[in-house]
């Protein structure tokens, strides 16, 4: 049998925000084999305060959505989860890491060793 599917990317995987700060997220839909069917993506944020301009689409590949951040008027770590989900194709994610403010947050796995 061919191998079929999709490819996600987001970009970027990793974002430094001001507070306040907005940034604009894009999500890449590739296909490969015969694939064609319509996925549908959708977007959700860990803990309140990170606000999305938008929360789902559907997008046939090859196809990119894109959607703007707000960062919080507080300092913090967040965390975007995209989900993509086709018919007939287990769900597929991808995790983005939103840092607001980040000479407030404290990182102590980043800042080790890094004399």
């Amino acid at each position: 049998a061919n191998a079929y599917g999709f490819t996600l990317t987001v970009t970027p995987a990793a974002y430094e925000l001001e507070r306040k700060g907005t940034a604009e997220i894009t999500v890449k839909v590739e296909a490969f084999g015969q694939f064609a069917k319509p996925v549908s993506l959708r977007a959700g944020s860990s803990g309140s305060g990170l606000s999305l301009g938008s929360t789902d689409a559907t997008v046939s590949a090859p196809g990119q959505w894109a959607f703007k951040i707000t960062a919080p008027n507080e300092s913090g770590v967040y965390e975007v989860t995209i989900s993509a989900k086709p018919d007939g194709i287990s769900e597929v994610q991808r995790k983005i890491v939103i840092l607001v403010d980040p000479k407030k947050v404290f990182l102590p796995a980043v800042s080790a060793g890094t004399k």
